[in-house]
C-alpha cells in the first residue's frame, strides 16, 4: 500500500507556512523565520533574559511548582524554558533541597545548554 515514511518526513506537506510569533519577530528582528532566540550583544544578560518570553511567567511557573508534583511546560523553540526555567528554581533556593536536573534528547544540545546556563551564572 505505498511507500513508508517517517512522520518527521510528512509534517508541514500540504500546510500553510507557519505564522510567526510577534516575540521572536521583535526578539530577532529580519531573521525571525528562524527558530531560536538570537543574542544582542548591545544588551546585558540581565535584559535578554527579561527579554524572553518565558520570563513573563517566571512568578506563575515558581507558583505552580509549589502546588503540583508535575509540570508539563509547552513553549517556542526559543522562548527560553530550557534555559531559563532552572535557573528561576535556582534563584528561588531549590538547589538547597537537592540538584535541578535539565534533561535533552541530544548530547550536542545538553553541551550547549550546560555552557549557556553557566556562563549566565558565572555572569551573576
Amino acid at each position: 500500500p505505498g511507500e513508508r515514511m517517517l512522520a518527521q518526513e510528512l509534517s508541514g506537506i500540504g500546510a500553510a507556512p507557519p505564522e510567526i510569533e510577534e516575540w521572536r519577530t521583535q526578539s530577532m528582528g529580519s531573521g525571525a523565520a528562524t527558530t531560536g532566540y538570537r543574542v544582542k550583544p548591545n544588551q546585558s544578560i540581565k535584559q535578554q533574559r527579561e527579554s524572553l518570553p518565558i520570563y513573563l511567567f517566571r512568578e506563575a511557573f515558581l507558583q505552580s511548582m509549589k502546588e503540583h508534583q508535575i509540570l508539563i511546560v509547552i513553549g517556542e523553540t526559543g522562548s527560553g524554558k530550557t534555559t531559563q526555567m532552572p535557573q528561576f528554581l535556582a534563584e528561588a533556593g531549590y538547589t538547597g533541597r537537592g540538584r535541578i536536573g535539565i534533561t535533552q534528547p541530544r548530547r550536542v544540545a545538553a553541551m550547549y545548554l550546560i555552557m549557556v546556563s553557566g556562563g549566565v551564572q558565572a555572569s551573576k
